[in-house]
This record gives C-alpha cells, structure tokens and sequence, in this order.
C-alpha cells in the first residue's frame, strides 16, 4: 500500500461518511414534505399545483434572483392566503 492510498483514505474516506448520512436524510425529509404538500390527501387524493407553483417560484426567487429567505417566505405566505381567500 503505497503512501498516497492511506492519505487518499484518510482525507476522503471517513469524514465524507457523516455527511452522505446527512445529506441522505435532509433529501428524505424533503421528499417527505413535499410528497405531503403536493399530495395533500395521499397519492390517491388530488394534486395540489398551486403548491408546485408557488415552490418553483420560490426557488426561482433564492436562486436566481438572489431574494433572501425572510422574504421568500412571507411572499409565499402571501401568496398562500390570497389564494385561500380568493379560493374560499
């Protein structure tokens, strides 16, 4: 085993384990809650895409437009009781 094999382990081997482990489950915890928003009665209910679209705006808002997160989720706030009340 050569030197550069046991550095290779050691800087890529161990201390990425914790963070697959992480990244896992905030990938489930976000399927989780999305599956549950969009889908608000199970699979077998309706699809709720006034949810989808006020989803992809907000991500089009933090990631492209560079919006801060507070007011992200205050204009989905808004969005969500405006549609709520206009809805009924």
């Amino acid at each position: 085993m050569s030197v550069f094999t046991n550095l290779r382990r050691r800087l890529f081997g161990k201390p990425l384990d914790p963070l697959d482990t992480k990244t896992r489950r905030h990938i489930a915890l976000a399927a989780f809650f999305a599956w549950h928003v969009l889908w608000p009665g199970g699979f077998g209910g309706r699809f709720d895409a006034f949810s989808l679209v006020v989803g992809l705006a907000a991500l089009a808002a933090l990631w492209r437009y560079k919006v801060g997160i507070i007011p992200v989720i205050f204009a989905c706030g808004a969005a969500g009781l405006l549609y709520r009340l206009v809805s009924g």
